[in-house]
């Protein structure tokens, strides 16, 4: 199979190039400085020493979701110093990304779309509430809904968050062709796939009504 050919090799490679990479970044994604702002301190060459090396016994217990692991805790890792200077912590802009596809969307159809326990989804929207990214409020409908709204300042965010993903996007595929690229994502899907056939996703963290853990507080109006 490919990807349990290659993919671990071309993780190892991609890590070691970005190890190794001391280009200037003169739009200061990866050092951590926002988009037309300021200076700040270097968040991806500092991290370097952490980043995650293959081990052994997960090679050969499971390499291609050893190597899986690895790039996504690399990406992760490589984008956050840069998010945590728009003001987000990472994690957030996957959600800030469902309410861009639809704002105005219910807390329990986003705890749905992010596969996330409700408890979970509970706490990153009252960090985005507080911080004035989202707000909240009772549907008109149905009382007991609550209804996730963007911000004029979450809105905003946009642009910024698009551009260091597609940033990372860039750095993460650029030793692959297209033809490559397009094999990878097509083994990827496939996996993806299988896990959700086979009930693996269902079955790895339980699911309930967003509501139910909504806080306590009254919700205030989006306006």
């Amino acid at each position: 199979m490919w990807i349990a050919k290659h993919f671990g090799k071309w993780v190892d490679s991609h890590l070691m190039t970005e190890r190794n990479d001391t280009t200037a970044d003169t739009r200061g994604v990866w050092s951590g400085r926002r988009y037309g702002g300021g200076g700040g301190p270097a968040t991806v060459d500092a991290a370097c020493e952490r980043w995650p090396r293959p081990a052994a016994v997960a090679e050969q217990a499971g390499p291609v979701v050893h190597a899986v692991f690895r790039l996504s805790r690399l990406n992760r890792m490589m984008i956050s110093g840069a998010l945590r200077e728009l003001g987000l912590a990472p994690g957030q802009e996957l959600l800030l990304m469902q309410l861009w596809d639809r704002d105005g969307c219910s807390q329990s159809d986003l705890v749905d779309r992010l596969g996330l326990d409700p408890s979970t989804v509970t706490k990153m929207l009252q960090r985005l509430e507080r911080d004035g990214w989202v707000c909240r409020s009772p549907s008109n409908d149905d009382g007991r809904v609550t209804i996730v709204g963007l911000t004029a300042a979450g809105r905003g965010l946009r642009c910024d968050v698009t551009r260091l993903w597609g940033e990372l996007e860039r750095k993460t595929v650029r030793s692959l062709s297209d033809d490559e690229r397009q094999t990878l994502l097509a083994l990827l899907a496939r996996m993806e796939q299988s896990l959700h056939a086979s009930g693996a996703a269902g079955a790895a963290e339980p699911r309930g009504s967003a509501e139910t853990d909504a806080e306590a507080r009254p919700l205030d109006s989006c306006d």
